[in-house]
């Protein structure tokens, strides 16, 4: 799955056609935060419509956008100069990136609902909110993601971590619920939620902690693992995709998480492979002709 002729269309509409492509969708320095003063009028720029038709995309067929796109919501009533400049940023990244596809097995060797959690504490200095990001994946690609602010201030990294569980686990029910309606079925096994912190494994776990004050509504993991819909499981940072929903990341990092979401091979690049892999291969009439010579010689 691919939007690629939209792409193509953002890219006219905002007259980019030619432009430089870009590695990352914002640049490493970029602020999660609301800097621009509210009392001042935003300039005569079509902002808004770039960042509205992003969005779409980062809800569709583009997860990797998707932190990129959290951001640059943040400022529709505030946006500069610059911010547009940015927007236009993740256009170029597209272009870059326009071969890259939502692929799904149907004999895939996980057919249940896997998940991933992260957090990034404390993302926006103005309010101390953390930032939370999942992905969910069914047939080896993912088919629901997220990323946005928590809706509370945490104190510390664990309860971060804690919370983005919790509101993953939420989206995870839902879609066992589908699942189960589609198949007119329970599902036999309980969806395997990955995170990187293990403290919010033990706190799921009921382990006792000094997180008595987390608001009652992330404990639903609590409940959603003592009824066997879930299960916790630790992942390393290094190989959890939901990092990707949390923070701005450098290009190699990135581009190992993609990798394992989406199909980044160009179709340019599978063509070459299987005209090379075809050019290794000596064709049978070859092979006739040089035993024929090799009898001859004999």
């Amino acid at each position: 799955m691919s939007q690629k002729h939209y792409i193509n269309t953002l890219l006219d509409k905002f007259h980019m056609q030619d432009c430089k492509t870009a590695q990352t969708p914002l640049p490493m320095g970029f602020k999660d935060s609301l800097e621009a003063n509210e009392n001042e009028e935003p300039p005569d720029l079509p902002y808004r419509s770039l960042v509205g038709s992003l969005l779409h995309l980062s809800t569709t067929t583009r997860p990797d956008i998707a932190v990129a796109c959290s951001m640059l919501t943040r400022r529709m009533s505030t946006y500069t100069a610059t911010d547009f400049s940015t927007a236009k940023r993740v256009l170029r990244y597209l272009k870059g990136t326009i071969h890259y596809t939502l692929c799904f097995e149907a004999k895939h060797r996980h057919n249940d609902l896997v998940a991933y959690t992260d957090a990034s504490f404390a993302s926006d200095p103005a309010t101390g909110r953390s930032r939370t990001g999942y992905v969910v994946n069914l047939a080896g690609g993912p088919i629901s993601w997220c990323s946005r602010l928590q809706r509370h201030v945490t104190t510390a990294t664990a309860e971060a971590e804690y919370v983005a569980v919790g509101e993953g686990m939420q989206e995870v029910i839902y879609l066992r619920q589908l699942q189960e309606e589609l198949l007119d079925a329970p599902l036999p096994h309980a969806t395997t939620v990955h995170t990187d912190n293990q403290p919010a494994i033990a706190v799921g776990n009921m382990a006792t902690s000094k997180m008595r004050h987390i608001r009652l509504r992330y404990h639903l993991t609590r409940e959603c693992i003592a009824d066997n819909i879930a299960t916790l499981k630790y992942i390393s940072t290094k190989d959890n995709p939901a990092d990707l929903f949390t923070k701005l990341l450098d290009k190699q990092t990135m581009i190992h998480h993609i990798s394992t979401l989406l199909n980044v091979e160009s179709s340019q690049q599978v063509t070459q492979a299987s005209s090379t892999e075809q050019s290794t291969r000596l064709p049978l009439t070859t092979r006739d002709n040089s035993s024929a010579r090799q009898e001859k010689l004999l």
